[in-house]
């Protein structure tokens, strides 16, 4: 069976409920569209679903080039401030460059989540390097955990699910591309591909956290001992799932796409 792209997401807002889409662009970030903005806290610092669960229930709308979202209750955010104030904000270890989005959607947020946040966006020019411990060259991301991309495959998903005694679903994985056609976690063992027109390099195992413990359309937790049993079947006692890629080029993915080892990149 040829290997192909059988799903495509965008995550437009860290943490938040993501887009399926047909086709995606590949970017100087990564996937257009993706993470470009971040819920904070008062502090400045990232608001995720690990500490913010609820954060699963807020939804993006992509109206032509324009990000709305709505809220659990059904209200929708307005148009984002274009030309907000400028603010440091801390993702993991990084400070990163953002413009606040106004007063609007930052009070919506702060009424769903019943604390204090606002939505930040990255400023257009600032760069985030991805580590060069991992990336064979430069390259940049976004709001992310520290890579562009995240693979999984279906294969795997449904081995996982095996073990693990329920269905899951591509979402709680968080992924931008779901392929299909590979032996389960043959995906472990690239290191080079090809998906459509673009290159990518297999950078590292996807270390997993609370979140795939949690249902990706409530933010309830499901399955408390998923993280567990993860790491009872995978690599050295880890609970890795899914491979972080770094793109090698421009261009535009679709689902249906032919999936290439490029050993040789």
């Amino acid at each position: 069976m040829t290997m192909r792209v059988a799903g495509l997401w965008i995550w437009p807002v860290k943490g938040c409920a993501g887009l399926r889409v047909d086709a995606v662009d590949a970017g100087h970030f990564g996937p257009e569209g993706d993470r470009r903005f971040m819920i904070i806290d008062a502090e400045d610092r990232m608001v995720t679903q690990r500490d913010e669960p609820r954060l699963a229930t807020i939804r993006p709308m992509a109206t032509g080039d324009t990000l709305q979202l709505e809220m659990p209750d059904g209200r929708t955010s307005g148009p984002l401030a274009a030309n907000g104030s400028l603010r440091t904000v801390t993702v993991w270890k990084d400070d990163v460059e953002a413009v606040d989005c106004g007063d609007a959607v930052a009070g919506l947020l702060s009424d769903a989540l019943q604390r204090s946040v606002r939505l930040v966006r990255m400023s257009s020019g600032y760069r985030r390097p991805v580590s060069r411990r991992w990336a064979e060259r430069d390259a940049d991301t976004s709001f992310t955990d520290g890579f562009p991309w995240l693979l999984v495959n279906r294969s795997s998903i449904e081995a996982l699910s095996r073990v693990a005694g329920m269905p899951l679903q591509p979402e709680r994985f968080r992924p931008n591309l779901l392929i299909e056609g590979a032996p389960a976690f043959a995906e472990d063992h690239w290191r080079h591909i090809q998906i459509g027109p673009v290159k990518f390099q297999v950078a590292k195992p996807c270390t997993r956290c609370r979140v795939i413990t949690l249902d990706p359309m409530s933010g309830k937790q499901d399955a408390p001992r998923l993280l567990r049993t993860l790491a009872e079947h995978r690599q050295d006692g880890q609970p890795v799932f899914g491979q972080n890629l770094v793109h090698l080029n421009e261009g535009t993915i679709r689902v249906g796409d032919a999936v290439q080892l490029n050993e040789a990149a």
